[in-house]
C-alpha cells in the first residue's frame, strides 16, 4: 500500500476468516537482441585479361603426342 492508493485499499470490505487470494506482480527487465539491416553494400567486379611474356630456363621438357600411331612412328 502506498500513499497514492491508500484510500482505495482501506475502503475495501472487512477482512474475515475466509481465505483470500491475491496475485502479486513484479517487473522484470527483458533483454532481447534482434538482427536488423544496417546498410546495403553493392559488389561489382571488373574482368581484366592480360598477356605477358615470361622468360625462364626450363629444367625438363616433356612432350605428349596424341593421335594416329602411324604418325608417332615417323617421329
Amino acid at each position: 500500500i502506498t500513499d497514492g492508493n491508500r484510500d482505495s485499499a482501506l475502503s475495501g470490505g472487512d477482512l474475515t476468516e475466509e481465505e483470500h487470494e491475491v496475485t502479486l506482480r513484479s517487473e522484470e527487465a527483458v533483454v532481447d537482441k534482434q538482427v536488423v539491416p544496417k546498410e546495403r553494400v553493392r559488389l561489382d567486379k571488373d574482368v581484366v585479361t592480360e598477356e605477358r611474356q615470361v622468360t625462364e630456363d626450363v629444367r625438363r621438357e616433356e612432350v605428349e603426342v596424341e593421335g594416329d600411331d602411324r604418325t608417332r612412328d615417323r617421329m
